[in-house]
This record gives C-alpha cells, structure tokens and sequence, in this order.
C-alpha cells in the first residue's frame, strides 16, 4: 500500500461505498492525504497491488452542512472512487470485515465492455 499526495490524480469517479468508522479507516491508511475540499472532511489517496483509488466522505460533513452535518467519528458511509471498479476490489482486500460494495452493475458492465471494446481494438 502506498499513500499518494497528488490531489489532481483524477480518480474520482463513484465505483463503490465502504461502510466503516473512521478511526478503523485511519487505523489501516493513516490520517487523511487532505482533510477538507468544502464538500469532503476527510480524503485518502492509495494505491493498492497498482489500483490508486480515492476513499473520501461526501457532502455530509461538517465542512459542507456546518453544524448539521457529521463529525468524523459519526460518518459511516464512505465512497470509493477510481478509474474502473477493480478499485472496489483493492477496498475489500485492505477491509476484509467490512461491507464494501459497488455502486452500479451496470456501470461495471459498461466499464467490461469498454475494456473489452479496447482489447479488441474497436
């Protein structure tokens, strides 16, 4: 695992939600590459077996609600960006006893045949 502190790395496209607090996550990736965009609190850039994914919250915070939105220790629901879905599968391997899903089958299914269609040359 690698942490990445390129904050332009372009990965943030939703493949997945992690469902876990946020001292477990620290407890695996460290504090936080960047704490706070407006719309997020708290952001971790990594990149696992050549997969760099971006877990992060998203307008439910504080810096984003002000005193109605969550602390850091009450958000629960965390997405993981990335370029394809294999991103969510590096997730599940860094947190095995966790709920890790993907966002869409048919977004991964779009993202296959796009793979496919470029393997193929077409």
């Amino acid at each position: 695992m690698r942490r990445i502190n390129d904050p332009d790395i372009g990965v943030r496209w939703t493949q997945g939600n992690l469902y876990a607090q946020y001292d477990e996550i620290v407890l695996v990736l460290g504090k936080p590459n960047r704490e706070s965009d407006g719309k997020t609190d708290a952001e971790w850039v990594i990149e696992e077996d050549g997969v760099i994914f971006r877990l992060y919250n998203y307008k439910n915070g504080r810096h984003y609600l002000g005193p109605r939105g969550l602390d850091l220790w009450e958000i629960r629901y965390w997405l993981i960006g990335g370029k394809t879905p294999e991103v969510v599968y590096a997730v599940k391997k860094l947190f095995p006893k966790h709920e890790v899903e993907l966002v869409s089958v048919f977004r991964v299914l779009e993202n296959r045949q796009i793979i496919e269609a470029i393997w193929r040359g077409g």
